[in-house]
């Protein structure tokens, strides 16, 4: 991976109803229409904290307490810088999610989620948790 990879976060939110997935708007410029786990670029002089954190707050109007990365994956790329993709667990302090800055949002188990368009690297996260799930469940 470059050195001029472009630092983004997302956020695994858990709650009673499953994890957090938002779907981008149709007129993305990457993947529209996809479900993704909230979270977006970490802009300059932002540590990865707060720009989840701002981008909680901007896409689903939500405080949020961010958590130690879990998980992290690159993505090289033909056109425009590599992906550098890092992982905090979140948890909501204030408020209640609401699309904001995406077309919508749903709690849905792993199962669910398997079934529903995600780019590269969500897809990758998605399989790590499933088989994290798997292998923390009693046999």
């Amino acid at each position: 991976m470059s050195s001029s990879a472009l630092l983004v976060v997302g956020a695994v939110l858990r709650g009673p109803e499953g994890i957090l997935l938002t779907r981008r708007l149709s007129g993305a410029v990457e993947f529209p229409d996809h479900w993704e786990f909230p979270g977006g670029k970490v802009e300059v002089g932002e540590t990865q904290e707060q720009a989840l954190a701002r981008e909680l707050r901007e896409e689903l109007g939500v405080e949020v307490e961010v958590g130690p990365e879990c998980w992290r994956g690159t993505e090289p790329r033909e056109v425009g810088p590599d992906i550098d993709f890092r992982v905090h667990t979140c948890r909501i302090r204030s408020g209640r999610p609401q699309p904001i800055e995406v077309a919508e949002f749903a709690w849905l188990s792993l199962e669910a989620m398997g079934s529903l368009q995600l780019p590269p690297l969500d897809r990758r996260l998605l399989k790590s948790l499933s088989e994290d799930s798997k292998a923390s469940s009693p046999a």
